[in-house]
């Protein structure tokens, strides 16, 4: 093979080609979509490619032709560019005239068509396009000008096939009409070209014409290669032959990266940060500017991202362990479970049938009580002196603000809807009590009682326990000395993170056989290849589903995401992705990844028309839809799931809540306290309803419990129809009237009423329910919403909720400083405080969660 290799590489300089047009092993305007597209047809600049970078140098014995010419060329997101310098015009007075140069732009326009314009120095222009609609034809069409649009210079079209449906073999024949005065020369000048796939990472590109014969060679080593160009001509004294080097983002099937030899790999990780839903909004530049002003938001990880790139490491064969250093996980207890079903999956990947992969970690600080859950799942567990592990189960403590109210005179205007004289409702309890009440306390232990289950439940799997030890365990914590919790094998021993560090590099060398071709190596978790593969079909035939992230308490408006996530969910900018999903024909099904406590209840229900309009009313684009829901999904979160065809729900998502609640903090008796006084005028007897100035009398009351008695009516009425239940079916007796449910609980109490089943977004549930909906089969391509704005418009928002940024960016903080520790809970009650306040201010009837669960 090698022979054969060498044999071609010789071949080829023989030839020569003409290295202004074919420099990038181009040979149609109908296959141009690499660095070939901007000088060949710039419409491929619209086919994803990534980032490509490339310099290329050729050499021609004719002195007057081409003579030594050093090529670059890049391009990236539709955009690339070539320069050109000849070395024999180069001169220190005048340095300008050896360079040349093309710029070009191109874009998608549909899933088959592309187009595309480029410029040049000497003011030619060319128009491309791009037509794919198989992948067994291409066609292209180029329209060049000279003096910008004001002389024809040629039209040049070309179509390409490949037989045997195969990405190995191309032909294709290219004709171009030169024109003279913008009128046509006759003769129409035809090119013939051939593309050739010998192996992996080896590929052949020749064409051929009247006047000209042209070879390239391309030797791709994954993420880069070298290449040469020759060409001979019908005046052989303009043969010429060239070199060129390539590097891309995306990679290449190659034989010339195998992995030689038997050395293990292992990955480390620093598992630390907040996991959030959506892609987290990038800032064109650091906020740090700003402190101590609004500070810096802490950016957040995706989830599903993060997810996706631990399934591809669990399925690489060449990676045998995973050595973590683990800081504190924020999120929610089941993005936290998200987290384990990764862990657990990479290490029961078997990739060999014989035995489970090795996972190692090491805590600086000790392992929190959250925490050991991830820490389970390793086969050595380290921490240093002087810290310990911090098990010790569950516990909720809810901060109750009445008696702060009463002590600054500001009154809470509560109405709520009862059943027996019971409401579960007591998302205002907080503001309304001093205490819990027995309705609240009776869903707490419910939902304790389902989340301590599954904690006894990891532990027990990643540390072969019984759930009976791991139980005494738990209750026989917290472990504050390093001894008590090696004695109780919660860990294995005590290092200083610089031993550890020189013990995980002896482990692997010591455990080896000294050739070198067998040592072991360590990869950084962020110097990982996450490069896709090129994709060389000229059609993507994979179906689309959208993914549509509904985030944060809900209010009437826009959604304010940024690095850290959204903390509000606008309804406007939910139903507009809603109706941009369901309008785009490529896509095939919906999926709406909630993460939510509610909020604005007129926010709720404009989100929810928009979803009936998906399943229901809008019958040109009626498509499958989908309710995913993340650590909760509740009250406003459940309204706007409840149209949905299916509802998943993680096994610890906290759902239902289905009730409806009026509140809002009147400040009149404080005002008068302080000296504050308002005097009015009105027309109409209740022209001042809602007025901060009073209290609400009787008759006010009285209304404002039958409109918050009319919406709850409405909730529930809504809840029947989307989960097709009989309309005399009495949601307030087990099911509504506020009560909240773990999606665990929930599926297996109540007949599938509230969600039709459970599952983990690591194992896709919800995207193949949407698929098999949708008579989906192969590969998808999620199409993520709502879209993401831009940096500047980030930076705006982030500077106009200054306070909510700050909040967060103390909230996300991983890592406790000296002074902070004793902050933290005063941070995090007031952010969540912040937050009630804002949908409270929104809109004075909501739908919305009665806490929020922390597990630490």
């Amino acid at each position: 093979m090698l022979n054969k290799i060498v044999l071609i590489f010789v071949f080829s300089l023989i030839f020569n080609q003409d290295i202004q047009k074919a420099q990038w092993m181009g040979t149609s305007v109908s296959t141009a979509d690499n660095l070939d597209a901007i000088n060949l047809n710039p419409a491929g600049l619209g086919v994803e490619r990534g980032k490509q970078s490339a310099q290329f140098f050729s050499y021609s014995k004719d002195k007057s032709y081409n003579n030594n010419l050093f090529y670059m060329a890049e391009r990236n997101n539709g955009m690339g560019y070539t320069l050109t310098f000849d070395t024999k015009k180069f001169s220190i007075n005048n340095i300008l005239t050896p360079y040349d140069g093309t710029i070009g732009f191109g874009s998608k326009l549909s899933k088959s068509f592309y187009t595309g314009t480029s410029w040049n120095k000497h003011k030619n222009i060319t128009m491309g396009f791009l037509y794919r609609p198989h992948n067994i034809i291409s066609s292209g069409l180029t329209i060049n000008f000279n003096d910008n649009f004001k002389n024809f210079n040629q039209i040049r079209f070309g179509i390409s096939t490949r037989p045997f449906l195969s990405n190995r073999l191309t032909f294709g024949i290219d004709g171009a009409i030169q024109y003279k005065d913008n009128k046509p020369i006759d003769k129409i000048d035809l090119t013939g070209s051939m593309n050739l796939k010998i192996t992996d990472g080896i590929f052949l590109n020749f064409s051929n014409n009247s006047s000209n014969t042209n070879l390239s060679l391309n030797f791709n080593m994954g993420k880069g290669g070298v290449f040469t160009s020759s060409s001979t001509s019908s005046n052989s004294s303009s043969n010429s032959s060239g070199v060129g080097f390539y590097s891309q983002s995306q990679k290449e099937k190659s034989i010339f990266n195998k992995k030689i030899g038997n050395n293990k790999r292992y990955v480390r990780i620093k598992l630390d940060g907040y996991f959030i839903e959506e892609k987290p909004t990038s800032i064109p530049f650091s906020l740090d500017i700003f402190n101590p002003f609004i500070g810096a938001p802490k950016k957040g990880t995706q989830l599903r991202k993060f997810l996706s790139e631990m399934k591809d490491l669990g399925n690489d064969k060449d990676v045998d362990g995973l050595i973590i250093d683990l800081g504190s996980i924020g999120g929610g207890f089941s993005k936290m479970l998200e987290v384990y079903q990764a862990l657990e999956y990479f290490k029961h990947k078997d990739k060999n049938n014989i035995k489970d992969r090795k996972i190692i970690t090491y805590s600086e600080f000790g392992l929190s009580n959250a925490q050991y859950i991830l820490a389970s799942l390793s086969d050595e567990i380290y921490i240093p002196d002087l810290t310990g592990v911090d098990l010790k189960g569950i516990g909720a403590e809810i901060s109750f603000y009445r008696g702060l109210l009463d002590t600054l005179s500001i009154t809470p205007e509560v109405v709520k809807v009862n059943y027996d004289g019971k409401s579960y409702k007591t998302a205002a309890n907080t503001f309304l009590d001093r205490k819990m009440s027995k309705e609240m306390k009776e869903d707490l232990s419910k939902l304790l009682d389902d989340y301590f289950e599954m904690m006894v439940d990891r532990i027990s799997r990643g540390r072969n326990w019984t759930k009976e030890k791991t139980t005494d365990i738990i209750n026989n914590g917290p472990y504050f000395s390093t001894e008590s919790a090696i004695k109780a094998g919660l860990v294995d021993s005590t290092m200083y993170k610089d031993d550890f560090d020189k013990y995980v590099e002896t482990y692997l060398i010591d455990e080896n056989e000294d050739s070198i071709e067998n040592k072991n190596e360590i990869i950084n978790w962020s110097n990982i290849d996450r490069s896709k593969p090129i994709d060389n079909n000229w059609i993507d035939n994979r179906s689309e589903i959208a993914v549509i992230y509904a985030v944060g308490g809900i209010i009437s408006g826009k959604s304010n995401p940024g690095p850290g996530g959204s903390t509000l969910m606008g309804d406007k900018t939910i139903k507009k992705a809603i109706k941009e999903a369901r309008e785009d024909k490529d896509i095939k099904a919906i999926v709406l990844r909630i993460d939510s406590g509610g909020g604005s209840a007129l926010a709720s229900d404009q989100m929810w028309k928009e979803i009936y309009n998906t399943t229901t009313t809008d019958t040109l684009n009626t498509k499958p839809f989908i309710a995913d829901m993340s650590s909760s999904a509740g009250s406003g979160g459940y309204y706007i799931a409840c149209e949905a065809d299916t509802i998943v729900a993680s096994p610890a998502t906290v759902t239902g809540s289905i009730g409806v609640i009026s509140s809002w903090l009147n400040f009149s008796t404080l005002y008068e306290r302080v000296g504050i006084t308002t005097d009015s005028l009105k027309r109409g007897n209740n022209s001042l309803y809602f007025s901060m100035q009073h209290l609400l009398s009787d008759g006010e009351r009285k209304k404002l419990e039958e409109s918050t008695e009319e919406i709850y009516q409405t909730f529930k009425n809504k809840v029947l129809e989307g989960r097709n239940l009989d309309p005399s079916f009495d949601l307030d007796k087990d099911i509504a009237m506020g009560r909240i449910f773990t999606g665990l609980r929930a599926k297996r109490s109540h007949n599938n009423i509230l969600v039709d089943t459970t599952g983990y977004l690591f194992d896709e549930v919800a995207i193949n329910i949407a698929k098999e909906s949708a008579n989906v089969d192969g590969e998808i391509k999620i199409v993520e919403f709502p879209r993401s704005k831009d940096g500047i418009e980030v930076v705006a928002e982030v500077i106009s909720s200054k306070l909510s940024s700050l909040l967060n960016s103390k909230k996300h903080e991983n890592k406790a400083r000296p002074g902070e520790l004793l902050l933290k809970d005063v941070y995090n009650e007031f952010d969540e405080l912040y937050t009630m306040a804002l949908i409270m201010d929104n809109n004075k009837v909501q739908c919305i969660m009665p806490i929020k669960i922390r597990i630490e």
